[in-house]
């Protein structure tokens, strides 16, 4: 494994849209190549920079390139929704964590 200087994991710190957004496309890239990743959790989405990598291939499973069968799209498309959930906790903890900061710096 290569040593990659800076690299952080997705969380609520650096979170945005756009780097979500950016995850979403690279697991459709992902798909498109006929790979399950397998292990789709933040602790195995990491930012360096504007760059974000999906890490951690060893749960991974690779189709044949040929027609997928039913069970295999039912299975890249299950992952799908797996990123697309953390897309929502993500922002709803974001939002759960910025409105408690701001209720505890108010006075009073």
């Amino acid at each position: 494994m290569e040593y990659i200087p800076n690299m952080k994991m997705m969380d609520l710190e650096t979170y945005t849209p756009e780097r979500m957004e950016r995850f979403i496309q690279g697991m459709r890239s992902i798909h498109a190549a006929h790979v399950e990743h397998g292990d789709p959790m933040p602790r195995n989405m990491m930012i360096v920079e504007n760059r974000v990598l999906w890490i951690d291939f060893d749960r991974a499973i690779t189709y044949d390139q040929g027609s997928l069968s039913s069970k295999e799209v039912e299975d890249l498309d299950h992952e799908m929704v797996i990123v697309e959930e953390l897309d929502s906790v993500l922002v709803r903890t974001s939002k759960r964590a910025h409105m408690s900061l701001l209720t505890e710096s108010l006075p009073g």
